[in-house]
């Protein structure tokens, strides 16, 4: 395992670690704390470690998918998910347009006479 991907999975063990002292500490509010540790926050978490290997459309879809459950925890969504559901696919046809497509070059070289 190389040290840029030790360096990305040790930062969230920090942040839980340092946020929990503050919370015990009576420095962050209980609120803050249960949106910072929360499963929402590492599906996140997990959509920004799989975009940044190159899956940038499962990437999106993950981060995404942790965003839209954690909407209602920071009261940026009634809870109905109407609201957010045409940006959602707006976006995935953004993602779509622009996502790189794989050249397949076999066509050229399976056409035949040319056989070296």
């Amino acid at each position: 395992m190389n040290l840029r991907k030790n360096i990305f999975w040790a930062i969230p063990f920090i942040v839980v670690g340092i946020v929990w002292l503050l919370k015990n500490m009576g420095m962050i509010a209980t609120d803050i704390f249960d949106i910072i540790v929360s499963w929402q926050m590492l599906v996140m978490y997990v959509g920004v470690s799989t975009f940044f290997s190159r899956q940038y459309v499962g990437g999106l879809i993950t981060f995404l998918f942790g965003l839209y459950f954690l909407m209602p925890e920071l009261d940026w969504m009634d809870g109905s998910g109407m609201t957010i559901w045409p940006l959602l696919l707006v976006l995935a046809g953004i993602v779509i347009l622009f996502s790189p497509r794989k050249k397949n070059n076999t066509h050229w070289r399976n056409r035949g006479g040319n056989d070296r």
